[in-house]
């Protein structure tokens, strides 16, 4: 017998042991709501471009929030601007604060419209794409509802999930 085949026995139920005690890390907590309000502070146009009716705007603003998320972002992004006064938006979102009390950088992908005025109405959509810091981990989604009436940007009230 080879002096390797006798601990052969012994490999299996020692295998089968540690896989068993090795953690498979912590589960996932369930998604928790998540609302609050928003505001754009500040907005800079960086470019413009025309295309027909349509206006192509390059633009970066900061947003304020409070409720579950307390803190502010940096939002750059492209607006079209259709000839009728309705828009989209598609951007990346930078928020760094506290995300019910826990503190860190989420990264957003945006997506939002306008509808035309005068109710310039805005819905859109923030998913979380990355997180640092103590919320690294974090998903979840936020749906944001408001107007968006002109300089410095939109401002309302948002609703979704975050865990």
């Amino acid at each position: 017998m080879h002096p390797k085949s006798r601990f052969y026995p012994l490999f299996i139920p020692l295998a089968a042991v540690l896989v068993l005690a090795t953690p498979l890390g912590a589960a996932a907590a369930p998604p928790a709501p998540a609302s609050g309000d928003f505001a754009a502070t500040a907005t800079t146009i960086n470019g413009v471009q025309f295309a027909g009716t349509n206006a192509i705007i390059d633009l970066t603003y900061t947003v304020s929030y409070t409720g579950t998320l307390v803190g502010t972002s940096v939002v750059e992004g492209t607006v079209i601007a259709h000839g009728t006064d309705a828009g989209n938006f598609h951007g990346t979102e930078t928020f760094t604060g506290t995300v019910n009390g826990v503190p860190g950088t989420l990264t957003f992908n945006d997506v939002a419209q306008t509808a035309p005025a005068p109710s310039n109405t805005q819905r859109g959509t923030d998913t979380i794409v990355g997180a640092t810091g103590e919320l690294t981990g974090l998903r979840g989604v936020l749906f944001e509802t408001g107007t968006t009436p002109g300089p410095p940007g939109p401002f309302g009230s948002y609703s979704g999930h975050v865990g």
